[in-house]
């Protein structure tokens, strides 16, 4: 499973940098990508929960917001799910903010 996280990973965080407002770097470890939404805090979302709760209602994902983590701009997505589930949810979250 290691090697398939690995290929998740790099396929998924490129992706995740090419939506409009995300930043992403390569994580090191663990199954996590931690998305700096920064860039979209201001007239249309107040907080990474804002943008958290607009993943949920407007494309039916769930992320993780970074303020648990005492990062309040960014949000933790998981790349611990199928490669259909994760290219379905880059092609929502483009949709949306693209």
């Amino acid at each position: 499973m290691t090697a398939e996280y690995e290929r998740r990973k790099n396929w998924f965080v490129p992706a995740l940098n090419e939506i409009d407002g995300f930043k992403c770097a390569i994580p090191e470890g663990a199954f996590y990508a931690f998305v700096d939404v920064r860039e979209m805090l201001g007239e249309n979302f107040a907080n990474s929960a804002a943008v958290a709760d607009h993943l949920l209602k407007e494309a039916h994902i769930v992320v993780t917001d970074g303020e648990g983590f005492g990062a309040d701009g960014f949000l933790r997505i998981s790349y611990a799910t199928s490669m259909d589930n994760l290219q379905k949810a880059v092609i929502s979250m483009n949709k949306i903010f693209g």
